[in-house]
């Protein structure tokens, strides 16, 4: 990458509101934006060149591996490529996340990377209308 462009990409990852983990083909992590580091509570100096597993931890899925979302094929899309996980951060708070995950490869390597959100009041304003929908329809 030339400067410009390389100084353009660690502005867009150091601002971007979506997390973006990079983990290796270990599993450890090589690289988190701030916005990754707020989304599991742990900071990069913490975790990186550890297990994704030990930050990234989702409720409800004992045996969750990245392999069951990324596809090797870069042709391919999975039908596993965007969900929505319940993510337990480092404080024990669960909070819905919509995470995509994709694959980059190099001649001499492979990154999966991880994008995630906070769709915690997209979740909490869903609930609160299929509520007054529910109690709506009850009382006609």
């Amino acid at each position: 990458m030339n400067r410009i462009t390389r100084e353009q990409w660690d502005m867009v990852f150091t601002h971007t509101s979506e997390a973006v983990i990079f983990v290796n083909e270990n599993d450890l992590i090589e690289s988190m934006n701030p916005a990754g580091e707020i989304l599991t509570g742990y900071p990069l100096s913490e975790f990186r060149g550890k297990s994704v597993y030990e930050v990234f931890k989702v409720e409800g899925i004992s045996d969750f591996s990245l392999k069951d979302f990324v596809s090797k094929d870069p042709v391919e899309i999975k039908e596993k490529s965007y969900v929505e996980l319940l993510l337990v951060q480092r404080s024990g708070e669960k909070v819905w996340t919509s995470c995509s995950f994709t694959n980059i490869q190099s001649e001499d390597s492979s990154l999966h990377v991880i994008f995630a959100r906070n769709i915690d009041q997209f979740k909490k304003v869903e609930q609160m209308r299929s509520d007054f929908i529910s109690i709506a329809s009850h009382e006609l």
